[in-house]
Formats: structure tokens, C-alpha cells, sequence
């Protein structure tokens, strides 16, 4: 799916398609290799307009790291199509004084490694903010994971990320 362009029918770019319309539409793009597509729903409100948002993927897709979405935002009419998203692991952030809603995605590398991501939803879909590796040491006595290769837009950025692995990895130094 990743880098993958595909033609984007006139109901989701105008946020009119049905549900089943956007069910089906996955299953073309995702199941093109099964006869039974088994699509997988998870509503989340990552737009925090108050509704729940669609994300739906191809269950046999999944691997052990996350699996790719397909990212629907819910509205008046129907769901509007706005990218696709891949991951393992989702976390909508708190709105802040910007507005403007911020994600952050997982993604299991193996054993030792978790991507990480920042992205923020713009009118036109997502746009990523910044990227970061949390890495393990299987040798280290604090089995905490260091931050690695961290680029991001802007310091405010970087300091949302880096706050959000400090969240999600904390607790690993203390097991």
C-alpha cells in the first residue's frame, strides 16, 4: 500500500460515501489477492470533531509490526477518504491550542525496535510531523530504549514526540 497511487472515487473526496461504499472500496484495494475479503473496522475519532472516524484494513494483511490502513473521516453526509496509515499501535492526542488534531503511530520494527511518528490532520489529510526509532539494548542493564534518528518540522514537534516516547517507555526501566 505504501507509495501505491490509486484513483480516488468522487463520493470520498467529497465525504458522501456510505460505509459499505467505503467497506468495498478497501476490499478492492487491499484484497486484490483473496476471494473473501476480511476487512477489519476500527472507529476511532482522530479528527476530535466528536465522531468517530473509520479506519478499515485487510485482516490477513497484518503482520506482527501493524498492518495499513485506509483512514476515513466521518461527515455530515458520509466518510470522506483522507490517506492511508500504518501502523501498530494508535494514539490520538489531547487538542492543544493549535486546533489542529495530532496522532501519533507505532510500528513494531522486531524485537528490539518501535517506530514512531507524529502526524497532524490537515483539511487536505495527513501530513507527518516527525519520526523517531526506540531502540533496545538486549545487552543493557536499564533495558531502557534510547530515542534514535529523530527528525522532525519544528521543535514543537520534536518535544511532542519525545514526550509521548517518554510515556509509552517509562515503565520499561522499572520491569
Amino acid at each position: 500500500m505504501k507509495g501505491a497511487e490509486f484513483r480516488i472515487p468522487p463520493e470520498f473526496k467529497r465525504g458522501t460515501a456510505t460505509r459499505i461504499q467505503a467497506e468495498a472500496w478497501t476490499a478492492s484495494l487491499l484484497s486484490i489477492l483473496k476471494a473473501k475479503p476480511n476487512i477489519k473496522a476500527q472507529e476511532i475519532d482522530f479528527s476530535q470533531d466528536g465522531t468517530n472516524d473509520l479506519l478499515l484494513a485487510e485482516e490477513s494483511n497484518a503482520g506482527s509490526g501493524g498492518n495499513s490502513y485506509l483512514a476515513f473521516e466521518r461527515t455530515p453526509k458520509g466518510y470522506r477518504y483522507i490517506g492511508t496509515l500504518d501502523f501498530a499501535g494508535i494514539d490520538v492526542l489531547p487538542k492543544d491550542g493549535t486546533g489542529v488534531p495530532k496522532i501519533i503511530l507505532t510500528w513494531h520494527m522486531g524485537a528490539y525496535q518501535t517506530d514512531m511518528s507524529l502526524i497532524k490532520l490537515e483539511s487536505k489529510g495527513f501530513h507527518g510531523m516527525s519520526t523517531a526509532s526506540a531502540r533496545w539494548n538486549p545487552n543493557s542493564e536499564d533495558n531502557y530504549p534510547t530515542l534514535e534518528d529523530l527528525h522532525a518540522e519544528s521543535p514543537e514537534a520534536e518535544n511532542i514526540l519525545r514526550s509521548a516516547y517518554m510515556a509509552r517507555f517509562a515503565s520499561a526501566s522499572q520491569k
